[in-house]
């Protein structure tokens, strides 16, 4: 199977969650996709069961079994398993959005590159995750053959579904994969994506962000997983410094995403991780936007500790208690969005308890509004 990132390595051990949330940028999933397999005995139900009992747990398993899954089931197989192994908990956030990438990469093989059966599946189910995959892959592709229009055609399709969609974050993965240096990364986004397109390119900065959280983390992009060897590219300073260091538009792109390495600076301490934003003196529209990012990864974190409860549980941090409005909305946009989304694909979470704990009856008011349990 034809592919233009390499395959990663399914027996590395899955490592701590490093990504930031994407739920402010929301798709509408429109497109009808098709639900049976290439063969007459691939069953969802049986498949699912099957993935449970093959390994340690259903994401590794999954990945192990993707290349037979697609081959019986197709991607839609593979997708139908994804969504009720999250709608049961049996994989977190993070992980779902990962299995969702690599069936987009896998996507464009198995469719021979045909941007509208390729786009039926793009969904803002777990993050985006198989469109960033998908445009990862078309990107190699359309760079291949010496044209972009391939992927510029697939980004066309994808608003066919669902309109209004964003692109190209994808190719930002794949732009600082391949050159481990964020200027050029930066030079492609722009090469590719015309300055008329301002949402757009802003979309395919935060993929370069996004990939650089992982590159100074140790993590594979793809799978969530950890490499071996030390990480490939680091910051030279602290992550606000360094994103407030950078002129916009990709100061707000870099700290949206960047968010994310501040757990692994502050070694996986959430109020660390919080302190982090605080650290320098930087503008209070930054150091709001890092809480919120820093404060969405939190509630990621929560997820991987709490989903074998059948819920999950987020617990206040104490530290917000003591921030002035802003800062505190902003702690609970990171939080209550990323559950708001979590239940929005299925899941079970504490949002209307995480709410109520807050005792500011406006911050209480304010929270609440992204409960749709």
């Amino acid at each position: 199977m034809k592919r233009f990132k390499s395959k990663p390595s399914y027996i590395i051990l899955v490592a701590a969650v490093v990504f930031v949330a994407g739920f402010i940028i929301l798709g509408r999933f429109t497109g009808k996709i098709q639900t049976v397999g290439n063969r007459g005995d691939f069953n969802i139900e049986t498949e699912f069961s099957r993935l449970k009992t093959a390994g340690p747990n259903l994401f590794n398993s999954f990945l192990s079994s993707a290349d037979d899954i697609i081959k019986r089931g197709g991607i839609s197989g593979g997708e139908e398993i994804v969504r009720k192994a999250f709608s049961r908990l049996q994989l977190d956030l993070v992980e779902c959005h990962h299995l969702m990438h690599v069936l987009g990469h896998e996507a464009v093989d198995y469719y021979e590159q045909d941007a509208d059966k390729i786009a039926r599946h793009v969904s803002a189910f777990c993050e985006h995750g198989y469109q960033h995959g998908a445009e990862a892959e078309m990107y190699g592709f359309s760079k291949q053959g010496g044209s972009y229009e391939p992927l510029r055609k697939f980004c066309e399709a994808v608003r066919n579904y669902n309109a209004g969609e964003l692109c190209y974050k994808g190719v930002g993965h794949s732009a600082l994969s391949e050159t481990l240096d964020v200027q050029r990364a930066i030079q492609i986004c722009e090469k590719i994506v015309p300055d008329t397109q301002k949402s757009d390119r802003e979309y395919c900065y935060q993929g370069i962000f996004n990939d650089l959280t992982n590159k100074v983390s140790g993590i594979d992009s793809d799978t969530g997983m950890t490499l071996s060897g030390p990480p490939l590219m680091k910051l030279p300073s602290t992550p606000i410094d360094y994103c407030a260091s950078l002129k916009e538009p990709y100061r707000h792109s870099c700290i949206f995403e960047l968010g994310g390495h501040m757990h692994t600076v502050a070694n996986g301490n959430h109020t660390g991780a919080l302190l982090e934003c605080l650290k320098g003196d930087h503008d209070k529209a930054l150091v709001e936007e890092c809480i919120r990012a820093v404060s969405a990864i939190i509630a990621q974190k929560f997820f991987v500790q709490t989903k074998d409860t059948g819920t999950v549980t987020v617990t206040k941090n104490k530290l917000v208690d003591s921030w002035g409005t802003v800062y505190r909305r902003a702690y609970i946009l990171g939080v209550a969005g990323e559950l708001a989304e979590a239940q929005r694909w299925g899941a079970r979470t504490n949002l209307t308890g995480f709410c109520q704990g807050f005792s500011d009856p406006e911050d209480a008011t304010y929270c609440l509004q992204f409960d749709r349990q």
